[in-house]
């Protein structure tokens, strides 16, 4: 009976993992999630959890990956400290996005009420996310600006980020400060190599954003592979700027456009 109860208890935890739900029966559209409503990540199996929030990320086969933040929300405030500093570990292997992040950071303000949740634990796992390769950074931190009310900037301001690293302190710089003032600071005879590299890609994400010119946008989208989310609304009605995208984007992606490629 108990092995049985337990195989029960995993099998919801996957469900939900995977369709956002632990009912039977998956329903497309936006889900909400609290912990009144979610009964599969109890206090028994959270640390079990955590690994299997891991293992379904890393498959990429969940329809639903707010549950995915959210479970992972949800072990973050473990009562356990083992479970916590596990949920916190894995952030950069489930939230691989910005808009993962800031999904993680909502939820986890949501099972934190009534306070906010931000203790050391959680702003050193989020400084953490930020202390990647500068252009895997510099990709991330562009393609999605905010998300759920949170900006990079906001949470930048939260965890108090610093480093020694140049290249990601005009990273640092561009998103708090905007591309002009980051230039104007890393602009130096000297700069390194990879600062250059970073303000290069960077400049062509600014430019970009205000520019008409179909030609010179596939002209930056080419030369510093830039993606879909780079590109501004108006610019996604050219016909050019579609021929140029449709091989850079994932199938997920280029199925999700089909409405929009059609018109």
């Amino acid at each position: 009976m108990g092995d049985r109860a337990g195989i029960s208890e995993h099998s919801r935890l996957l469900r939900f993992l995977h369709i956002g739900t632990e009912a039977n029966c998956y329903t497309p559209g936006n889900k909400k999630f609290s912990v009144e409503n979610v009964h599969c990540i109890d206090t028994s199996n959270q640390e079990l959890a955590v690994k299997e929030i891991v293992r379904v990320a890393k498959e990429g086969l969940s329809v639903c990956p707010d549950a995915l933040f959210f479970a992972l929300a949800v072990c973050s405030r473990s009562q356990d400290p083992k479970t916590k500093d596990s949920a916190y570990s894995a952030l950069q292997e489930v939230c691989l996005t910005g808009e993962g992040l800031f999904s993680f950071v909502h939820f986890g303000e949501e099972v934190s009420k009534p306070t906010t949740g931000w203790g050391r634990s959680r702003r050193t796992a989020v400084a953490n996310w930020y202390k990647v390769d500068p252009k895997k950074l510099a990709s991330l931190v562009t393609r999605v600006v905010s998300h759920r009310g949170w900006t990079h900037k906001d949470l930048l301001r939260l965890v108090h980020l610093k480093t020694e690293n140049k290249a990601l302190s005009a990273i640092y710089k561009y998103i708090t400060h905007g591309y002009e003032a980051a230039e104007k600071e890393f602009s130096v005879e000297d700069v390194s190599s990879d600062v250059k590299e970073i303000l290069a890609y960077l400049k062509a994400v600014h430019e970009l954003k205000h520019t008409t010119d179909e030609q010179k946008a596939v002209h930056l989208i080419e030369m510093h592979d830039l993606s879909f989310e780079h590109v501004p609304t108006q610019l996604l009605k050219s016909e050019e700027v579609w021929l140029c995208l449709i091989s850079r984007l994932p199938v997920q992606v280029l199925v999700a456009q089909l409405p929009r490629l059609h018109r």
